[in-house]
């Protein structure tokens, strides 16, 4: 068996660039197998897929993406599935207004289909939405359905402080309900949480706040599911919801192949550890019966070094990133309590938004 991770984040718009290089910093830290992204902001799939590979080229995203994803326009929705390189992906269905993109993927014996979406708010819209998506899922596959949904299931656990009668962003629609009962498809973190109270979106005063982010799973994944969670992001209104799960494996990954991390270069600890050692290791040529066994023994202690070397420094950013995100996660806690915890939320998202940076 091997672990899957999927998040699921509405990132609020990734035409800035700075933006994009902070979210892909952060995604180099999370390590999913499968980033759902909802109001990318994209105008259209080449956008998306030049910023994400100029993130690659220039050193930001250093995890190996593919990229599939349904344009918006420059201020609203756009959508995007962000995979690892080891999956393969069979299919693809998109629609015209960058609310839905939906795959089929698989790995080794396992096949699953992954839609993101970003609903509409209104009744009408969302309606037609989720009826069209009867023609995306497949009947024959495990489905995971996630994204933005701008409803709730359970006003009464799922919402706070919000307009009632907005009847369709804060109240399940028979046509969802209709959606989720023909496919047998199940709130993951609710399943897991009958009776928890956690909110994905909020404002920034704490005054209104719902559960509008979720994964909905086929029955085949109940068993297989690891975690699934709430968590806040930096950067946005929307926290993020990750979940990981087992699939089953015929083969066992190898340990792949060493890289080194170009960036090293710009760190005047790192320039002066290797030069230090190199400078010692002129001194060592007598020790061995020919130059090139000297050459090749140097570049094999160098390499050595600087696994170790970046083994350290990338454990010291995780810890202090773990630690700043605990920190945000315990505030969020007390503001939803009702303590005045706003400035130090703000500095903790900023102290977050730098550290990517």
């Amino acid at each position: 068996m091997e672990s899957v991770e999927i998040i699921s984040l509405n990132c609020q718009g990734l035409r800035s660039v700075d933006n994009r290089d902070t979210l892909f910093s952060w995604v180099n830290c999370c390590k999913a197998d499968f980033l759902c992204l909802q109001e990318t902001h994209a105008v259209s799939e080449e956008e998306m897929s030049l910023w994400l590979k100029s993130a690659k080229d220039n050193g930001i995203l250093c995890q190996e993406y593919d990229c599939i994803s349904s344009p918006g326009t420059n201020r609203s929705s756009g959508v995007a599935i962000l995979y690892m390189s080891k999956y393969d992906l069979s299919s693809c269905a998109r629609d015209d207004s960058g609310r839905m993109v939906s795959a089929r993927f698989s790995s080794g014996i396992f096949e699953f289909q992954l839609c993101n979406i970003y609903g509409p708010n209104k009744a009408k819209e969302g309606d037609a939405f989720f009826e069209n998506l009867y023609a995306v899922l497949p009947p024959d596959l495990p489905v995971i359905l996630c994204g933005d949904f701008n409803t709730v299931v359970d006003p009464n656990k799922d919402r706070r402080g919000c307009n009632p009668f907005s009847i369709w962003a804060y109240n399940w629609s028979q046509t969802l309900a209709n959606l989720m009962s023909s496919y047998d498809l199940h709130d993951a973190w609710r399943t897991k949480y009958p009776e928890a109270v956690e909110f994905t979106w909020q404002r920034p005063n704490n005054r209104q706040a719902s559960r509008l982010d979720m994964f909905w799973v086929s029955t085949f994944f109940l068993q297989l599911i690891l975690t699934v969670g709430i968590l806040p992001f930096f950067r946005s209104d929307h926290s993020y919801i990750h979940m990981k799960f087992s699939v089953p494996t015929t083969a066992n990954r190898g340990p792949g192949i060493w890289k080194f991390n170009t960036s090293l270069l710009k760190d005047l600890n790192f320039i002066l550890m290797v030069t230090q050692f190199w400078e010692s290791w002129q001194r060592e040529k007598n020790s061995f019966f020919s130059l090139s066994a000297w050459w090749d023994a140097g570049k094999a202690r160098l390499r050595s070094k600087i696994r170790t070397y970046s083994r350290k420094k990338a454990s010291t950013f995780r810890k202090h990133i773990r630690t700043l995100e605990n920190t945000l996660f315990f505030l969020k806690r007390r503001a939803e309590t009702g303590e005045e915890v706003n400035g130090l939320i703000a500095d903790t998202k900023a102290e977050l938004e730098e550290a990517h940076r």
